[in-house]
């Protein structure tokens, strides 16, 4: 049981995406330490409306048990329906129960505005696309642990990103299961604390400045007089960046190899919408298993690494590993590796994001049984089959303007693959053509990110239709 100072109150941003759906497992087995307090969506005012109703049954169950009554599970106080034209139908046919008990907004500036609200602990954003990029932005500019799981806002905000969360306190954890291998590997590199206050630590009260990371402060929990009931989370967690970056030797993501691992060359121009869903390992939404199969999300996890560790490129590697079992792995100058092992279960990442720096146990998820025999294999990717992860290299080196061309070229090139505008391969190469005819910028603002992002969606349009 963990003994935090108090919950932990979460706003689960796209909570009808599949992080969104496993985030709210996880909270709802949390046992009290956690608390979903917004919830949003874009369209899907359905499964809106089903989660409400799940945890309003929730509620009602544990009530009614024999156990110990759990005064911490509630409903959100708040929902945000992003896009004002949904169907509103299923959030009014709720019992009045529940609809009197929450309070309903609409847009994404209403959004914006409520994560910013002081009630709020952590942001878990898990919105689809550029469109984090904004609530991403609102989210570490009121100083908030954002729990990140959109690409986008790395990808696209880069070090203008990084440089927000510092100015304003603002901190950032990985949710992607391959930077959050990462994070575990130099959490286990640097234990200043061992063998003492190895569990339950009560994170607060972080300083940080752009000479020295942050460090935690661990003191004992009954010290609490004139602290922030703000949580703060260092993304630096470990050493200083010249120290992370000289025992180093570099990070090794790991790749599925999705659909086309093995596919013949020759056929990956006839691959359909249909081949390129069927996902051999993980089940994700549309957007980000297209992603898989031409590997951009590898591409966009590269940029990330980049942003989230400091480190140069060169010291970003990737590997086809098809079980999806090594998350990642750190290798140090001493020769030795670091892997993070589990099972491909996103509800993993998810919890240690919204419990970090400690753990809690997650009973629902079957850990990997290593007195059976398991095969792990690795096989160096194919740049000429996989074009993206150059593409993604490009982009971590340059930065700038470079991530928010690429990444609105690919969703829109994405799309028009989805309605048969636009041949598989012909994605990368859509982003390949917009990034090379930009006008790059190396230190943008938010609001030129968004111009060249509506730039390159038309931009990508034109070169569709040719």
């Amino acid at each position: 049981m963990l003994e935090f100072g108090r919950i932990r109150k979460i706003a689960v941003l796209g909570s009808s995406g599949s992080i969104g759906r496993n985030a709210l497992d996880v909270i709802a087995n949390s046992n009290g330490t956690l608390e979903a307090v917004l919830l949003s969506v874009n369209r899907q005012t359905n499964v809106l409306a089903e989660q409400l109703l799940q945890i309003a049954s929730q509620i009602k169950s544990t009530n009614l048990s024999n156990k110990t009554r759990n005064d911490t599970l509630k409903l959100p106080q708040w929902i945000v329906i992003t896009d004002p034209n949904a169907d509103q139908t299923p959030i009014k046919n709720l019992p009045d129960s529940i609809l009197s008990q929450i309070e309903i907004f609409y847009g994404h500036d209403s959004l914006c505005s409520l994560v910013r609200k002081s009630e709020i602990d952590i942001v878990l954003s898990a919105l689809s696309g550029c469109a984090g990029l904004v609530s991403t932005w609102s989210a570490l500019e009121s100083g908030k642990v954002v729990a990140l799981a959109n690409k986008e806002s790395l990808v696209s905000g880069g070090s203008v990103i990084k440089e927000l969360a510092i100015k304003n306190h603002g901190n950032l954890i990985p949710v992607d299961s391959e930077h959050s291998a990462v994070l575990q590997a130099l959490q286990c590199w640097n234990m200043k604390n061992y063998p003492n206050n190895l569990t339950n630590p009560i994170v607060r009260n972080i300083t940080t400045n752009k000479q020295q990371s942050c460090q935690l402060d661990l003191s004992d929990q009954t010290n609490q007089t004139n602290q922030s009931d703000q949580l703060h989370i260092s993304e630096q967690q470990f050493s200083n960046h010249s120290n992370l970056q000289n025992v180093i030797s570099n990070i090794t993501l790991t790749a599925s190899g999705g659909p086309f691992r093995t596919l013949p060359l020759e056929k990956i121009k006839k691959v359909t919408v249909e081949d390129a869903l069927n996902h051999p390992t993980w089940k994700m939404g549309t957007k980000i298993t297209i992603d898989s199969a031409t590997m951009m999300n590898k591409a966009f996890e590269i940029i990330e690494a980049r942003h989230f560790f400091d480190l140069e490129p060169s010291k970003i590697k990737v590997i086809i590993h098809p079980q999806s079992i090594i998350h990642s792995m750190v290798q140090f100058i001493d020769g030795s590796t670091i892997a993070q092992l589990s099972p491909p279960d996103m509800r993993i990442p998810i919890s240690i994001a919204l419990h970090y720096p400690d753990r809690f146990e997650t009973l629902s998820i079957c850990p990997i049984d290593w007195s059976e025999q398991i095969s792990l294999e690795f096989y160096s990717p194919d740049f000429e089959r996989f074009p993206a992860l150059s593409l993604g290299y490009a982009v971590a080196e340059k930065g700038g303007t470079t991530g928010a061309v690429v990444n609105a070229a690919n969703e829109t090139a994405i799309t028009a693959f989805l309605n048969g505008r636009l041949p598989f391969h012909d994605i990368v190469n859509a982003c390949f053509s917009i990034l090379e005819n930009h006008n790059f910028e190396k230190y943008p603002t938010l609001s030129r990110l968004l111009e060249l992002d509506t730039w390159a969606r038309k931009e990508t349009e034109k070169w569709i239709s040719q």
